[in-house]
C-alpha cells in the first residue's frame, strides 16, 4: 500500500527542518507518465544527433532501448556537449501530466499552505554517469538563482525523485536541515548562488537515498548539492518546482502554469511557451 498521506508529524518535520523523505510515495501511474517523459526525451536527443549527422544508422541500430543505452550513444555521436534547455524539452504533455498528479499536488499544496499553486517555470530531468564531466553541482540554494531571492515572502517547493533504484548515494541529493542554519544566508557576496563548503563544516547533512516511488520534497532555502555519481550506466531524475497562487516567480508567470487539474486549455497555452531549440546538437 503506498504512503501518500503527509500526516501532522510529516508537516511538524518539514516545517522544523525544510525537507522531507517520503518512502514509497509516488503511485504507478506516476512514475510510468515519468518514464514516458524521459523516455521521449531521450528519443528526441538521439534523432537530433542522427540528424546532425553525428550517429549512422546501422551503428544506431544495434541501440533497443535509447534511455539505458543513452551514454553509449551519447560515446558514439562524439560525447557532444549539449544544454537541458529546459524551457524548451521540459514543456510537453507529458511533464504536465506530472505536474498534475493529484497524490503530488495533495501534499504540494500542504507543505506549500497553499489552496492553489502554480507549477514553476523550471522543471529539471537530469541524467548522471560517471563519464559526464557536467553532472556534479556543489553546495548552493535553489532560491538564490530567482531575481525575487531577496523578498522574504518569496517561496517555492521542490519535489525530486529518481526513476531507478539508486545503488549507493550517488546521484542523490545531500541536504543540510534548517536546523543547522541552512537557509541563512551563507555566501560570500551577494551575486553567488553557491556555498562555501568551509562555512558548512561541522554542520549534519543528509544523504538522501531513495528508491523507485521514493520523494524528496525541500524548499527553496535548504542549503544542498548533488552526491557524485561514479557509475557508467546512466542515473536519472526529475525535479519539479511549485510556487503558491499568490506569489509567483517572473519565470513562472514566463513558463509555468497556474494548475487547474491538467485542463486541455491550460495544456495548449503552456505549449506556446515552448522556447525554440537554440543548440545545434
Amino acid at each position: 500500500m503506498k504512503n501518500t498521506i503527509l500526516d501532522d508529524e510529516d508537516f511538524a518535520f518539514f516545517r522544523e527542518n525544510g525537507f522531507l523523505i517520503k518512502r514509497d510515495f509516488l503511485p504507478r501511474s506516476f512514475m510510468e507518465d515519468a518514464n514516458e517523459f524521459v523516455d521521449q526525451f531521450a528519443k528526441t536527443k538521439v534523432e537530433e544527433w542522427f540528424a546532425a549527422g553525428l550517429l549512422k544508422e546501422a551503428a544506431l541500430g544495434k541501440f533497443s532501448n535509447y534511455r539505458e543505452s543513452f551514454i553509449d550513444i551519447w560515446q558514439l555521436a562524439g560525447m557532444p556537449k549539449y544544454s537541458r534547455q529546459i524551457h524548451h524539452y521540459s514543456i510537453h504533455p507529458s511533464m504536465y501530466k506530472l505536474l498534475n498528479d493529484e497524490t503530488l499536488l495533495k501534499a504540494v499544496k500542504k507543505l506549500l499552505a497553499a489552496e492553489r499553486v502554480y507549477a514553476g517555470g523550471t522543471q529539471n530531468y537530469r541524467v548522471k554517469s560517471g563519464l559526464l564531466p557536467w553532472a556534479v553541482l556543489d553546495w548552493h540554494v535553489d532560491r538564490y538563482y530567482w531575481e525575487e531571492h531577496e523578498d522574504p515572502d518569496f517561496e517555492f517547493l521542490i519535489c525530486w525523485f529518481p526513476l531507478q533504484d539508486m545503488i549507493d548515494d550517488g546521484g542523490g541529493v545531500e541536504v543540510i536541515p534548517l536546523s543547522e542554519r541552512s537557509g541563512y544566508d551563507l555566501r560570500h557576496q551577494r551575486k553567488d548562488v553557491n556555498i562555501p563548503s568551509a562555512l558548512l563544516e561541522g554542520m549534519e547533512s543528509i544523504k538522501a537515498r531513495l528508491n523507485t516511488g521514493d520523494m524528496l520534497f525541500f524548499n527553496s532555502r535548504v542549503i544542498h548539492r548533488s552526491i557524485t555519481y561514479k557509475h557508467l550506466q546512466p542515473f536519472w531524475s526529475i525535479d519539479l518546482r511549485y510556487e503558491s497562487e499568490d506569489y509567483p516567480s517572473t519565470d513562472t508567470q514566463k513558463y509555468g502554469f497556474l494548475v487547474d487539474g491538467g485542463s486541455r486549455k491550460t495544456l495548449n497555452t503552456w505549449l506556446k511557451k515552448k522556447e525554440p531549440k537554440n543548440q545545434p546538437v
